[in-house]
């Protein structure tokens, strides 16, 4: 009896593994001799708005899965976006949302179909801006004459 109650356990705590494994965030990796300049420009073309800002409220909503981050934004490499910008985050512990601080300055990669709905992730190059060298790079990438960030 006690090795059959061994066993169960044994197998419920295999079971249990497994579902907490696939529920934590995974990014796919850009190969190993991606330069910095191409990562950066990859990111950009993957990005549907790019900014630097800083953290002005984060809005924790619990039983949402998710949080609200509202930046003062202080300048955009792509998109139009207003100069107080909220971005969707998750909550972490495996959600792939990105940790952001109060009163810090991020250079911010988002993603998302239109401002009113943009998100941010632990998978972009989202990252305190001090001392980011992604600027310089974004600051080179010649934007298209008309450029759209979101479909309508």
């Amino acid at each position: 009896m006690k090795k059959l109650f061994f066993v169960s356990v044994v197998c419920v705590l295999i079971i249990f593994a497994g579902v907490i494994e696939t529920a934590a965030c995974s990014c796919l990796a850009l190969p190993a001799e991606t330069t910095l300049n191409q990562a950066v420009r990859k990111a950009y073309k993957d990005s549907n708005a790019i900014f630097s800002g800083k953290v002005l409220a984060i809005a924790k909503n619990p039983n949402s899965g998710f949080v609200i981050v509202k930046f003062k934004v202080d300048k955009s490499w792509k998109g139009k976006i207003s100069s107080i910008l909220s971005v969707k985050t998750g909550i972490g512990g495996g959600d792939c949302g990105y940790q952001f601080e109060i009163g810090k300055k991020y250079l911010v990669y988002t993603h998302g179909d239109n401002a009113a709905d943009l998100g941010v992730s632990i998978c972009s190059r989202t990252a305190l801006l001090e001392a980011n060298t992604d600027t310089a790079i974004l600051s080179k990438i010649k934007r298209p004459k008309e450029f759209k960030s979101f479909p309508k």
